[in-house]
C-alpha cells in the first residue's frame, strides 16, 4: 500500500471542517482490501436523446422551436459525449461533501453556476425547479426517473422560466456527495457537466480530438469538448493514472479563468445569469437542496481568495443528504420554504451577500 501514498492525502489532520472523512471513499484506498481500483459506473439516460437529435426525422424545426422555448436550445447543441468513467471516479475521490469542492494539491476548486451556464447554456437564474412531488398512480418504476418533473414541461413557455442550470448543479452536487461515500459503485452525476468542466480547466487530463463535424453556430462551450476522442492521447482510461495526475497537479496546469476571453463570443444564453454567478445561496431540485459556495473558489472568478465563510454545519448537511424522494405527495417548495425565499431574494437582487 505504500505506493498509494502519492495519490490522495490520508485525510485531514483536523476534522472540524472535513467531518465526512470516516465515511469518505478515499480511506478505502489505504485501509481496505476491497477492489478500490475499479471505476464507478456512471448512469446516464441521455443516449437516446442524442440519437434523436442526430436524426432528421425527429430533430425537425418544429421540434427545435419547442426545445428552444423550453430553455434547452443551447444544451441540445452540445452533442453526445463519451464518458471517461475512470476520470470521473478519480474526481469523486477528491470531492468533499462538506464544502462542495474538489480538494486538489493546488487548493479547492469547484463547479459553479458560471460553469453550468457557460458550458451547457442552461439558465441559472429564474424560478427554482421545485414544487409537489406526485406520481401518476398507474406508473411503476419510480426509482428509474423523476416523473413528477414532467409536469413542468406541460407549458413550454413557462418551462423556459425555470432555472434548469441551477437544478442540474444541485443534482450533480448531491450525486458527487453520494459518489464520495465509501463503497458506492454507481453515480448519477451529470457527466456531461463534470467532464467538460474538467477538460476545460485541467490541461493534464485533457484529450486531443479527432476531426469531426463543424460545431453548431452559437453553441455553448461544452460543444467543443463533445467530439470524438483520440484514444492515443488520453491517460489510457486508467484510474490509477488519473489519481497520480491529480495528486501532482501544479497551478500552471489548472486554468482558473478559462472563460475570460471567450464570453464575448458565446451566445447570450451562456452569460445571462452573470449577476448571480458569485451568489452564496441554495440550489434546488424538488427534494434536493444544496449550498453553493463560490466564496471558497474566488480565483475561478479572477478574484483574490479571502477566508471563506463556514459552509453549512454538519447536522444541517447530513439532514439534507438524508432527504430522498418520497413515496407520497410532498410539496418541496413548502418544505424548503426558507431556502426558496433566500434564492428568490438573490435572484431579484435584494440579497447580494451570502447566507443570512
Amino acid at each position: 500500500m505504500a505506493g498509494r501514498n502519492s495519490w490522495i492525502a490520508h485525510g485531514p489532520t483536523m476534522d472540524d471542517l472535513l467531518w465526512f472523512q470516516p465515511q469518505h471513499r478515499s480511506r478505502d484506498i489505504y485501509s481496505s482490501g476491497e477492489d478500490v481500483d475499479s471505476a464507478t459506473r456512471m448512469r446516464r439516460a441521455d443516449l437516446f436523446f442524442w440519437e434523436c437529435m442526430g436524426d432528421e426525422q425527429y430533430a425537425t424545426e418544429e421540434v427545435m422551436y419547442f426545445i428552444r422555448m423550453m430553455g434547452f436550445g443551447l444544451v441540445a447543441k452540445v452533442g453526445h459525449m463519451e464518458y471517461d468513467h475512470h476520470l470521473l471516479t478519480a474526481l469523486a475521490e477528491r470531492w468533499r461533501p462538506e464544502t462542495h469542492s474538489f480538494n486538489l494539491s493546488i487548493g479547492e476548486v469547484s463547479i459553479t453556476l458560471q460553469d453550468v451556464e457557460v458550458l451547457l447554456g442552461l439558465r441559472v437564474d429564474g424560478a427554482p425547479v421545485t414544487g409537489i412531488e406526485a406520481y401518476p398512480p398507474d406508473i411503476d418504476g419510480r426509482n428509474k426517473i423523476d416523473l413528477f418533473t414532467l409536469r413542468l414541461l406541460e407549458d413550454p413557455e413557462a418551462c423556459g422560466c425555470f432555472r434548469w442550470g441551477s437544478a442540474v448543479l444541485a443534482y450533480t452536487y448531491r450525486a458527487l456527495c453520494d459518489s464520495a461515500r465509501s463503497g458506492e459503485k454507481n453515480s448519477l452525476m451529470c457527466g456531461l457537466l463534470v467532464q467538460s468542466w474538467t477538460w476545460t480547466r485541467i490541461s493534464k487530463v485533457r484529450p486531443r480530438y479527432r476531426r469531426g463535424p463543424k460545431l453548431p453556430v452559437d453553441s455553448p462551450l461544452a460543444a467543443k469538448r463533445a467530439r470524438p476522442l483520440s484514444r492515443t492521447t488520453i491517460t489510457s482510461h486508467s484510474l490509477v493514472g488519473y489519481r497520480d495526475q491529480l495528486s501532482f497537479l501544479t497551478p500552471s496546469k489548472f486554468d482558473w479563468t478559462p472563460y475570460a476571453e471567450l464570453l464575448v463570443g458565446l451566445p447570450n444564453g451562456c452569460r445571462e445569469g452573470e449577476n448571480i454567478w458569485m451568489s452564496r445561496t441554495y440550489l434546488h431540485y424538488f427534494y434536493v437542496m444544496e449550498g453553493h459556495y463560490p466564496d471558497r473558489v474566488m480565483r475561478q472568478f479572477g478574484r483574490l481568495q479571502h477566508v471563506p465563510q463556514a459552509p453549512l454545519d454538519q447536522p444541517s448537511t447530513e439532514s439534507l443528504h438524508r432527504t430522498k424522494r418520497s413515496s407520497y405527495a410532498v410539496d418541496w417548495e413548502s418544505v424548503h420554504n426558507w431556502h426558496v425565499c433566500h434564492w428568490v431574494q438573490c435572484w431579484t437582487g435584494s440579497l447580494i451577500a451570502g447566507f443570512a
